[in-house]
């Protein structure tokens, strides 16, 4: 009997901490409270036209046209991050900046966890960037992007966020 209380306590110490490490892990990985999901379980998407339609005057851009986010899970422990930016005509420069945004419940936000930088094209009238990232399986994963067009010394910008996936 006592070997099989000893054993049975040892099972119990054993376990203990695997169960409280994974309770914590899924705590931290509860859904998103912001944000919209994707209907897609590998893609999502977003544009700047809830930006500029709820938060601005739609007379106010007069040079940014357009502005998309995508996100795509590759299935390889990588995410494809992209979009592109378009103006109504050829801009001094125009330009997007792509950020991946994890879901960190904790903190109830969205974290940037990488920055690709800024892709931009003088004289142009669009541009696009993308690039592949290492993510870490398990999270919910967002694109969001900063578009803007630089025309006779005015600066328009405006953001998108994609929809969200869960990295299973």
């Amino acid at each position: 009997m006592k070997k099989i209380l000893s054993f049975l306590f040892i099972l119990f110490v054993i376990a203990a901490p695997n169960t409280y490490a994974e309770n914590t892990h899924n705590d931290y990985l509860s859904t998103p409270t912001s944000g919209e999901q994707s209907d897609s379980e590998t893609y999502g998407e977003g544009n700047i036209r809830y930006e500029i339609k709820n938060f601005s005057s739609q007379a106010s851009y007069k040079h940014l046209k357009d502005g998309y986010s995508y996100i795509e899970n590759n299935g390889n422990g990588t995410v494809h991050v992209s979009g592109y930016t378009s103006s109504y005509s050829t801009s001094d420069v125009i330009g997007i900046t792509l950020y991946l945004q994890r879901w960190d419940s904790n903190r109830g936000q969205w974290a940037d966890v990488a920055n690709l930088g800024d892709t931009s094209r003088p004289n142009a009238s669009f541009v696009a960037a993308g690039k592949d990232v290492t993510i870490v399986k398990g999270y919910y994963y967002r694109t969001r992007a900063v578009h803007w067009v630089t025309k006779s010394g005015v600066l328009e910008k405006a953001n998108s966020l994609t929809t969200y996936i869960h990295i299973k």
